[in-house]
């Protein structure tokens, strides 16, 4: 019965949408699945291996299909491939510094009190044991679903986010100093309300934790080109808030987690003033309705970052 499960969601898998330009989810091993357009550490194991980590989960749990690509059409973002949640890499910081498997998963979940069914989405790590999978490690529930990052999206489409900002909802993150891959997703509640549950969970002491903030826009990035990645992360978009309370906040590795250092990175809160009013004056040429008094406030923020924390100021107009 687990293998007709397996072979359903095989056969689902290719039937899912795909690139436009044909490309289907591929059964592909990690040395070519750049090759094939995959992100970095995806790959699907062979059937045989499939079957040894269905036996390892508990009934009625399946792997997660997930975007793995984003594309223009229409003016808008879509997704344009999608791809089993299994990733490899060495997450665990063993001494031997193999890699394990790591699968974003849907377990059998029931309606909670609030109707959310928030332990659906899962993380399972296995490890290889001799010639098996072994199940090492189960997250707690990360929501309902691993999804496209919805609200970056939004961003992206209107011109204040770049394409190569959008990422898988499942990927391997190297946090500075460590040399182990940490596990980076977005999960999404089914409550339009709680919305956006994204995080990192990084092995350390013998334990997983999670170290990053949680926030309905999240997006992982270099923002110096150095190598160390940050944490930028706010509200569901402008407007959402006051204004400058929607601006994103930069996060940096601090040894432990990932706390707030936006003052830090100013020019990538000058290249986000420059958009905020870019985006306004294409509001006001299509003579489109917006709370400008909003789009002020976070223009202002935005400035005051980029001035950094030894001058922080204000700009005085929109334009």
């Amino acid at each position: 019965m687990r293998w007709l499960v397996l072979c359903a969601c095989l056969v689902v898998a290719s039937l899912l949408p795909s690139a436009a330009n044909g490309d289907e989810p591929s059964r592909t091993e990690g040395a070519d699945a750049a090759a094939r357009g995959l992100p970095p550490h995806y790959v699907l194991p062979s059937d045989a291996d499939m079957r040894l980590l269905f036996r390892e989960l508990p009934p009625g749990a399946v792997p997660a299909t997930v975007p793995v690509r984003y594309g223009w059409a229409g003016g808008r973002i879509v997704v344009t491939r999608r791809h089993f949640a299994i990733l490899s890499g060495d997450v665990d910081a063993d001494a031997q510094g193999s890699p394990e498997l790591v699968v974003g998963c849907y377990f059998p979940s029931t309606p909670s009190e609030g109707g959310t069914q928030d332990d659906r989405a899962r993380i399972v790590v296995f490890k290889r044991v001799g010639r098996i999978w072994v199940k090492e490690w189960t997250s707690p529930g990360l929501g309902y679903e691993f999804d496209r990052p919805r609200y970056n999206i939004e961003e992206v489409e209107q011109g204040l986010e770049s394409l190569a900002s959008l990422a898988p909802p499942v990927q391997l993150v190297k946090i500075l100093g460590d040399r182990q891959y940490s596990i980076a997703y977005f999960a999404w509640s089914k409550s339009a309300q709680v919305g956006g549950l994204p995080g990192i969970y990084r092995y350390s002491g013998g334990r997983w934790h999670n170290v990053a903030p949680q926030a309905d826009r999240f997006s992982i990035r270099d923002l110096d080109g150095d190598g160390e990645i940050q944490v930028v992360a706010g509200t569901r978009y402008v407007g959402f808030g006051s204004g400058d309370d929607d601006v994103p906040r930069v996060y940096r590795w601090d040894g432990r987690r990932f706390e707030e250092a936006s003052s830090r990175f100013p020019r990538f809160y000058r290249d986000l003033a420059e958009a905020y009013r870019h985006h306004v004056r294409e509001l006001e040429e299509r003579h489109q309705l917006f709370a400008r008094d909003v789009w002020e406030r976070a223009i202002r923020k935005a400035d005051s970052f980029g001035a950094a924390a030894a001058s922080q100021r204000e700009s005085p107009s929109l334009r």
